[in-house]
């Protein structure tokens, strides 16, 4: 195996008063080799003659064991800077880089522009924050998160090394379709975000929005049996993210001559997607996943979301029957479930969600807490639906599976009348329910000592001494109910840790 690259690049400041101009160009080329090859034989005269040339025999099994590739690729990357005043700004960068390790070698350029304003900066503002920042970019990125195995075609010699004795030709077999229409899938990226802090920077406040729309996605396609494979990397389909992020930071209590300190940081997060295009592999996927009756499955259709939860409407179990009443599409009521009538009820991606953490140091003693939260998501509540209604009594049995079940007319319940072995319940929305949850997540206690304070650690030459407590999944405030059993139990962990610094 053996690889080089070359690598060049150019930086040039120029400083003309209030004026900063800055460029960068970078160039790079490389290339990797490998040729591997493994051989086996046997018969060796002398436990000291271990070269592969002593061998009496070589193994025919391993014969034409071995691999060899040879890949380059070239990348560009140029960057032009310019500010003014330490007040404004901009940037502007262009990349792009070339590959033989796929079909199609071209250059591909991806390109992005920004600006930034340090209002803060300004006369008219100095006083009355100690922060504030506008700035906005916009540009179009690419990934190839794909093998290049599904970009060219190529033959593998594996299995077939060994000629028929009639016609001494050896065979290739072909491992991968020629895709030259395989390329980069590019997202669009724009963000306008604000930044400030009040009173030294004691809060401060931070805001982005973001728009980021993918194209060319990259989705597997089913292929005709007659080609031998069964699917094909492919382009295809588009996906826009937007959102916003937000954080807060306040040092709330800064207290030097103490030493003592209190912060206090919180996020919060809002992201919606919406499929703008699908492949037709994704389609007919849909059409599959829409005929099961189990837990709902991932289905993804043009102007959705790809969390989108896609169920029968339930009107609950009928009080004279004991059977579950569905909702049709077309509004009317049946005791038969249907794939046909599933409709989206929901996301079950939360509409803000985020952590809340704060942290109190007071000299050697130090504590945090972690907190996290999530509103607005939905979950359909498939381990309920096993505990109660579809447990077979010949297995451990949860005991409420024979607690609010229907048993007469009149009844209302929530479950369906008992059945020893289980019912099966089909997914509808009524085991549906609002994930909003507000968990205590983490607390760490730690304390030092120092040989300064703490004299017996002179004796063993140690400088600082530090035990450290942390726990999590402390606990919960939820309207689902946490269900959990033997198989899968609380992961609640406990660590006690002890470091030493010697002099």
């Amino acid at each position: 195996m053996s690889s080089w690259s070359s690598n060049f690049g150019i930086n040039y400041n120029l400083v003309v008063g209030k004026h900063l101009l800055s460029a960068f160009g970078n160039w790079t080329v490389s290339e990797d080799r490998n040729d591997y090859v493994n051989l086996s034989a046997t018969g060796y005269p002398d436990k000291h003659m271990d070269e592969f040339i002593f061998g009496n025999k070589m193994e025919t099994s391993m014969n034409g064991i071995g691999t060899e590739n040879i890949s380059r690729s070239i990348g560009l990357i140029g960057q032009l800077s310019y500010s003014y005043d330490n007040r404004y700004s901009l940037d502007a960068n262009i990349s792009g880089e070339a590959s033989s390790r796929y079909a199609n070698h071209e250059l591909v350029p991806f390109w992005s522009v920004g600006a930034r304003w340090n209002a803060h900066n300004e006369k008219w503002l100095q006083g009355y924050v100690s922060n504030l920042v506008l700035r906005g970019s916009y540009g179009i990125t690419g990934e190839q998160n794909f093998s290049p195995a599904d970009a060219i075609e190529y033959y593998s010699y594996s299995g077939s090394m060994k000629p028929y004795q009639s016609f001494p030709v050896l065979g290739a077999l072909l491992q991968a379709l020629n895709n030259t229409q395989l390329s980069w899938a590019q997202t669009h990226n724009t963000s306008i975000a604000i930044d400030f802090g009040f009173w030294k920077n004691r809060v401060n406040v931070s805001f982005n929005y973001y728009n980021n729309i993918t194209k060319e996605l990259l989705t597997s396609y089913d292929l005709a049996p007659s080609t031998g494979f069964s699917t094909m990397v492919m382009n295809a389909g588009e996906l826009q993210n937007r959102g916003f992020d937000a954080s807060l930071n306040i040092i709330a209590i800064q207290n030097l001559r103490k030493e003592f300190f209190w912060t206090i940081n919180a996020n919060a997060n809002h992201n919606r997607n919406k499929i703008l295009k699908l492949s037709e592999y994704l389609k007919k996927m849909n059409e599959a996943q829409m005929n099961s009756a189990n837990a709902p499955l991932p289905q993804f259709r043009e102007g959705e979301s790809t969390t989108t939860l896609y169920v029968v409407r339930s009107l609950g179990v009928d009080p004279v029957t004991g059977k579950e009443v569905y909702l049709k599409r077309d509004g009317s009521k049946t005791f038969v479930w249907d794939a046909n009538d599933k409709v989206p009820v929901g996301d079950t991606n939360p509409i803000i969600s985020g952590t809340v953490s704060t942290s109190i140091n007071w000299k050697d003693l130090s504590c945090s807490l972690g907190f996290t939260y999530k509103y607005g998501g939905i979950v359909y509540n498939q381990t309920l639906v096993d505990k109660i209604e579809n447990q077979n009594v010949a297995y451990n049995l949860d005991y409420r599976a024979g607690q609010g079940r229907w048993e007469s007319p009149g009844n209302v319940t929530s479950y369906v009348r008992f059945s020893p072995t289980g019912t099966n319940t089909p997914a509808s929305t009524r085991f549906i329910m609002d994930d909003d949850e507000i968990r205590f997540a983490t607390i760490n206690v730690g304390y030092r000592m120092r040989s300064d304070k703490f004299k017996f650690l002179n004796s063993a030459a140690i400088d600082v001494l530090a035990l450290n407590f942390t726990t999590n999944d402390i606990a919960r405030i939820s309207r689902i109910r946490m269900e959990r059993g033997l198989s899968y139990p609380f992961a609640r962990s406990y660590t006690l840790s002890l470091s030493v610094i010697f002099k």
